[in-house]
């Protein structure tokens, strides 16, 4: 049986990928592909677990309640037989396809690369890995409103800085492949490059489709783009939430998201140049390595120009609306009611919490009064 392994990396549409296999599981399933569930849906982050080091522990692991060596041991020990019980389940199966972002990100020492391999290797009769790879300055801008989204206070600058440096294992791609290829071998390990000019038909799913060899089921469904970017105001409202509301465990604007998306901050030209330059020497040595010598990162640092930010007036409402409590107009209170409005099918709670702040600025509003007392009794 063989295995194909998308390992990411991080912020190359892996999460569109994962939903894709997820809506076609049962026509995979029909030609011979098992996309397993035992070690998650969607993204196979119970198996990133198994492998990581005994001293590592991430927000996967708080999230399962797993606090000790003893819980993630027993934790473990559990993925890896569930796995072991699917695949053997599956009589009509030749090939299993995992993927998760997370065995870029959380798999940092070659000795958690081995462990994973050894609980694979006896399953497998031939292991493949996938890998995109996609310009550092790109990975590092999308990868601010995840930061900021987990709790994160920097601004743009001072975290893209401090975060895009050549120490860090997250960005040194020629290490990330040296070393999958040396515990898979080099022969095992399929590199793509993660831009539109490269995919095929300029189309990320069409060119998955392509390189792990599903060109011939043609009855896969399309699925549409997930996990965006959050835009300069998503960004903002995240950033100050994180400040204002330290001490709290679920931050009241968590489902913004959903209405600020887009491009969010971007460094200027020059920083965007500065920064990614510093990575040129290593990749250089991964292009000569992995790549066809026509192959390489392509980035249009013109689209940068000088950056990009957040308008006077919005820059005002946020700290109106965050710092300074008792000074928002009345333009400002339309938008809290507005968007209190549209939160509805999504939270109630959240769309009770920005109408009570625009009842604290407009107290005689009949129509905040009756939506706030509507709210109030759904949530009896």
């Amino acid at each position: 049986m063989e295995l194909k392994l998308h390992i990411g990396t991080e912020k190359t549409g892996t999460t569109t990928f994962q939903a894709f296999l997820n809506e076609n599981r049962d026509e995979l399933l029909n030609s011979g592909y098992l996309v397993p569930r035992s070690i998650g849906v969607g993204n196979n982050r119970a198996l990133v677990s198994c492998a990581m080091g005994n001293s590592n522990f991430d927000d996967y692991h708080s999230a399962n309640q797993i606090f000790n060596l003893e819980q993630k041991k027993s934790h473990d020990k559990n993925i890896i037989e569930l796995l072991k019980s699917e695949v053997a389940a599956c009589s009509n199966v030749h090939t299993v396809i995992i993927s998760s972002e997370h065995f870029h990100s959380r798999l940092v020492e070659i000795d958690e690369i081995e462990t994973l391999y050894g609980i694979l290797k006896d399953l497998f009769t031939s292991i493949k890995v996938y890998v995109y790879l996609r310009p550092q300055i790109e990975v590092a801008t999308s990868l601010y409103s995840t930061v900021l989204r987990a709790g994160s206070k920097l601004k743009f600058t001072d975290f893209i800085q401090s975060n895009l440096r050549i120490d860090n294992r997250y960005y040194r791609y020629d290490i990330l492949l040296n070393e999958w290829g040396t515990v898979f071998g080099d022969e095992n390990i399929y590199p793509r490059i993660f831009s539109r000019s490269s995919f095929v038909n300029g189309d990320l799913i069409d060119d998955f489709i392509q390189q792990l060899g599903l060109s011939h089921i043609r009855q896969l469904k399309r699925v549409s783009n997930a996990n965006e970017s959050l835009n300069l105001m998503g960004q903002e409202f995240y950033r100050a939430s994180n400040i204002s509301h330290e001490s709290t465990d679920r931050k009241p604007y968590h489902l913004l998201e959903g209405y600020f998306t887009g491009k969010g901050a971007m460094p200027s030209k020059e920083l965007a140049e500065s920064l990614q330059i510093a990575f040129e020497e290593y990749n250089q040595s991964l292009f000569s390595k992995w790549f066809d010598n026509n192959e390489s990162f392509m980035v249009d640092f013109a689209k940068y120009g000088i950056g990009n930010r957040l308008s006077a007036s919005e820059e005002a409402l946020i700290s109106e609306l965050f710092f300074k409590p008792n000074r928002l107009n009345e333009k400002d209170v339309d938008y809290l009611r507005d968007l209190a409005v549209k939160l509805e099918k999504q939270d109630i709670n959240d769309s009770l919490k920005l109408m009570k702040i625009a009842h604290q600025y407009r107290p005689d509003g009949k129509f905040i009064s009756k939506k706030i007392e509507k709210y109030n009794e759904l949530l009896k």
